[in-house]
């Protein structure tokens, strides 16, 4: 059961953590979590970096408050207004913003995938995010993180989603005319009925999407990934569309060339460089891509296991349900990486021992960073990841047993 504060006392915690983000006397972060503060008028309210989770805030006024960075996890905010409000790099797992108006609203890197809370040690009551029937028109998320959520029936005009994460979301029925979805990630999302005229889908991905009824009048789909789609049912009228799919690269020769790189230390051959390529669900067990550039790459179902990717830039890589099992990750970037579900048992993302030209040691380490990357449902079970980077990380799905989590302050910035 919620507490219940007072408007007064609500606006005194607000004035405190006005003085604590200015770093004054007597100033203190405001914790609101877990109260009914339904009704309340917070227009223009500074809540940035506020902890509200669990907070009962229905058809209340928000209006161009700042919630940027605010925990909001599971937060009520439905039927509020919340238009022009800046919710950038929000919390917003599980939140429930049923028929809120989030017109013009700011929130670039929010967090809307479900979420759960903890009780008794044990994580219950998972909830989606949603936001059904809201409206968002010209709304501003790029690299937003909507996973999951229901967004049935939202009015989303004009909206910025560029480089969103809308994998399995919801938009059937929903207004995204004019829309920005350029390289946003829309694997398995539900579109049927969705209006999608006029927007821009350059370089997206909608693998295995349901798109019956969906009108892509005029949208541009340059460089979209629809593999498992069918567009049959859909209204293409005018639409851009790439007829044929991107060729494969000649991989043997690639690693060929870049074995050789590895072995003369750059004297000969060619480093591996595949950046943005689709290699999904090709078999690359046990190769050597040590050192390779493969940022933004995309590695859908691929077989890894047991390669070696030690100091390897993976960085905003696509490794959804990718088989990496016994794969040595040491030093290697993954920071942005979308490791959902992926088959991680037994990886090493263990530091690796930096050394000069003559192959001497420095007495340094060079850690794997996984910062800002997605890990939902990711297998880990026996993974080392001493001293590997999770900040920014959601590690509450992934599966931990038996791994090594030893942590180090020696780590090279």
């Amino acid at each position: 059961m919620k507490s219940t504060v007072s408007p007064e006392d609500v606006l005194e915690i607000i004035k405190r953590h006005q003085r604590w983000l200015q770093r004054k006397p007597g100033g203190v972060r405001a914790n609101l979590s877990n109260i009914d503060a339904k009704g309340m008028e917070l227009q223009k309210a500074d809540l940035q970096r506020a902890s509200l989770s669990g907070i009962d805030l229905q058809s209340s006024n928000l209006r161009g408050a700042n919630l940027s960075s605010a925990d909001l996890f599971t937060a009520n905010l439905a039927m509020s207004n919340l238009e022009d409000a800046d919710v950038t790099n929000a919390d917003l797992r599980g939140a429930e913003l049923y028929k809120a108006r989030l017109t013009r609203a700011k929130m670039k890197g929010a967090d809307l995938r479900g979420g759960a809370m903890m009780k008794n040690g044990a994580f219950e009551n998972f909830k989606k995010a949603n936001l059904r029937d809201a409206e968002m028109e010209n709304l501003s998320a790029p690299n937003a993180n909507f996973e999951g959520a229901n967004l049935s029936g939202a009015q989303l005009t004009g909206a910025d989603l560029s480089g969103a994460k809308l994998r399995g979301t919801n938009f059937e029925n929903a207004n995204l005319k004019g829309a920005n979805l350029k390289n946003a990630s829309l694997e398995g999302a539900n579109l049927k009925g969705a209006n999608l005229e006029g927007a821009n889908l350059d370089s997206a991905n909608l693998t295995d999407a349901s798109v019956d009824g969906a009108s892509f009048d005029s949208a541009s789909l340059q460089n979209a990934a629809t593999r498992g789609t069918d567009l049959t049912e859909s209204i293409l009228t005018n639409a851009v569309q790439e007829a044929q799919a991107s060729p494969k690269p000649d991989m043997q020769q690639i690693l060929s060339e870049h074995e050789l790189w590895i072995t003369s230390q750059g004297g000969t051959g060619r480093q591996a460089v595949l950046d943005g390529m689709d290699l999904s669900y090709l078999d690359l067990r046990e190769v050597d891509l040590s050192g390779a550039s493969l940022k933004g790459v995309k590695l859908l179902g691929a077989t890894l296991t047991n390669a070696k990717l030690t100091m390897a830039d993976l960085s905003s890589a696509s490794l959804e349900g990718a088989h990496l099992n016994g794969c040595n990750l040491e030093g290697t970037r993954l920071e942005r990486a979308d490791l959902t579900r992926a088959d991680m048992r037994e990886v090493k993302l263990g530091p690796v021992e930096l050394r000069d030209s003559k192959g001497g040691l420095l007495g340094r380490k060079w850690p794997a960073k996984l910062q800002g990357a997605t890990l939902l449902g990711t297998n880990l079970e026996c993974a080392d990841l001493t001293m590997a980077d999770f900040s920014d990380v959601d590690l509450s799905s992934a599966n931990l047993d038996g791994t090594c989590l030893q942590k180090s302050t020696d780590a090279s910035e």
